[in-house]
């Protein structure tokens, strides 16, 4: 089970059956520390597939406001400061990746649920379990979303940061 307390069983099955006991973790640590390994791996590369995915939003937001560059212009015109314009942005970036991280958190989640109920995707006899696990943690999908939104609440900053340059007399002027 998830949450037995390993060394306190083992200590109760040799005191009970005067056996020695050992854990599938003690007989093969190699395969511990793999799929340990494995598990930081993918994390890691979870976290350059969101590096990416967050370069994208810079661009986006970029794209957003070399667009609305009139827009903007007027509405500081009309009094608004640029920090309102910020959180603008920043309200724009935040919901579009807010939505694709819980988007992806919930696919993730189907083909997890998916694979443990049909294992059809089988490892060979030499590993302790004959199917690959996927398992999915709340810890772990919390920390992906975490990580995954300030991210993009940074990157979403950067690039919202290009508003306060518009000079509003020269944006009239030429492009209002």
């Amino acid at each position: 089970r998830p949450n037995t307390d390993i060394p306190n069983t083992i200590a109760a099955l040799r005191q009970r059956l005067v056996l020695e006991t050992y854990s599938w973790q003690e007989l093969y640590p190699e395969l511990v520390s793999a799929l340990s390994l494995e598990k930081y791996t993918m994390f890691f590369i979870l976290l350059l597939i969101t590096l990416v995915a967050g370069m994208n939003i810079v661009a986006l937001i970029s794209m957003l406001i070399t667009q609305k560059r009139a827009d903007i212009a007027i509405l500081q015109a009309m009094g608004v400061t640029p920090s309102t314009i910020i959180a603008i942005f920043m309200t724009i970036g935040i919901m579009i990746s807010g939505i694709a991280s819980i988007v992806g958190i919930i696919g993730a989640w189907i083909v997890s649920v998916l694979l443990e109920r049909y294992p059809f995707i089988q490892l060979p006899h030499v590993y302790y379990v004959s199917h690959l696990p996927a398992q999915m943690e709340w810890t772990i999908m919390i920390t992906v979303f975490v990580v995954v939104m300030a991210i993009t609440m940074f990157a979403t900053w950067f690039s919202a940061q290009r508003a306060k340059s518009i000079t509003i007399a020269q944006v009239l002027r030429f492009e209002g």
